[in-house]
């Protein structure tokens, strides 16, 4: 395998049990669309790749992608087995990409945090909460 991409696609596959093809299908069972979600996160985590690029790889629109990832940090919240199979895929990842001569990926020590985490952070340091600006 070489590039990034291929590399987290393939590690992905490998953990879920799913093809390369099977990935890039427009099959839509569980563990499938699963598997989407972890490479996007994944991907857009560790090299901060585009949506736009994501998608072309497995055949995806843009705003597919956005919502996998969203998703994605959704399901490592409420499901303990999900959050399981990510971390899986993360430590393969890492690894595959290490030995392969690509370890300049961003550090991933840092828990996820998703948007409603920061938004609530925000409130308690600064004491304010979010509104709208009128223009």
């Amino acid at each position: 395998m070489t590039g990034e991409l291929a590399i987290i696609a393939g590690s992905v596959c490998e953990v879920c049990n799913v093809s390369m093809d099977e990935l890039k299908s427009k099959n839509r069972s569980a563990p499938i669309t699963e598997a989407r979600k972890i490479y996007a996160h994944l991907a857009r985590r560790l090299y901060m790749f585009t949506y736009r690029r994501l998608g072309e790889y497995i055949n995806r629109d843009h705003s597919t992608m956005v919502i996998a990832v969203r998703t994605c940090e959704n399901f490592i919240e409420i499901d303990p087995n999900f959050k399981e199979l990510y971390h899986l895929c993360l430590l393969k990842a890492k690894l595959s990409l290490d030995q392969n001569g690509h370890s300049n990926y961003r550090n991933t020590h840092k828990t996820v945090v998703t948007i409603a985490e920061v938004y609530e952070l925000n409130k308690i340091q600064n004491g304010f909460k979010y509104q709208r600006l009128l223009t």
